[in-house]
C-alpha cells in the first residue's frame, strides 16, 4: 500500500509541476507581450512630443527671423532714404548710425544659423526616437514569433498587434 500511495503522491507531484510551469509560462509570455506593447506606445509618444515641440521652437524662432526680417527691412530702407536725401556723407557712416539706432539686426545672420542648427538637432532627434520604436517593434515581434513564447501565447488567446515600421527615409521634398 505505500508503494501505490508513493506513485500516486509522484504522479500528483508530476501533474502539480507540469501545471504550474503551464500556468507560468501562460501568464509570462503574456506579460512580457504586453510590457513590449507599452514599451512602443511609449515610442510612438516620444516620437509625437518631439514633433509638437520641434513644431513649437521652430515656429517661435520663424517668428523671431520674421521680426528680425522687418528691422532689417526699416534699415534698407534708412540707407536708401540717406542716400536719396544725400543727408549723409558717405554710405559707410549711414550704416553705422543704422547700427547704432537697430543694435537687434547685428545678430540676423546668428538666427538664420541657429534656426538651421535647431532644424537639424531636431531632425536628429526624431530620428533617434523613430529608430528606438523601429527596434521595439523588431523585438516584439520576434517575441512573439520564437519559441516556447508563440505556444504560450497562442495558449492564452493573445492576440498579437501588427505594428507597423516607420521608414527612416527622408523624402526627397523636404
Amino acid at each position: 500500500m505505500k508503494k501505490s500511495n508513493f506513485i500516486i503522491l509522484s504522479i500528483l507531484a508530476f501533474i502539480l509541476v507540469f501545471g504550474l510551469i503551464f500556468v507560468v509560462g501562460v501568464f509570462s509570455s503574456k506579460n512580457t507581450a504586453i510590457d513590449y506593447e507599452e514599451k512602443i506606445n511609449a515610442s510612438i509618444s516620444n516620437i509625437d512630443v518631439q514633433r509638437k515641440a520641434a513644431v513649437t521652437k521652430l515656429t517661435q524662432m520663424e517668428t523671431a527671423i520674421d521680426s528680425s526680417n522687418a528691422q532689417y527691412e526699416k534699415v534698407i530702407e534708412a540707407i536708401t532714404k540717406a542716400r536719396e536725401d544725400q543727408t549723409v556723407a558717405s554710405l559707410t557712416t549711414a550704416v553705422d548710425l543704422i547700427r547704432e539706432a537697430y543694435p537687434e539686426n547685428a545678430g540676423n545672420q546668428e538666427l538664420y544659423t541657429n534656426y538651421m542648427n535647431e532644424v537639424t538637432i531636431s531632425y536628429n532627434s526624431i530620428a533617434n526616437y523613430r529608430e528606438t520604436y523601429n527596434n521595439d517593434v523588431r523585438q516584439y515581434k520576434a517575441f512573439c514569433r520564437r519559441f516556447p513564447n508563440a505556444m504560450w501565447l497562442s495558449i492564452a488567446n493573445y492576440k498579437q498587434i501588427d505594428y507597423q515600421y516607420i521608414s527612416l527615409v527622408v523624402p526627397e521634398d523636404i
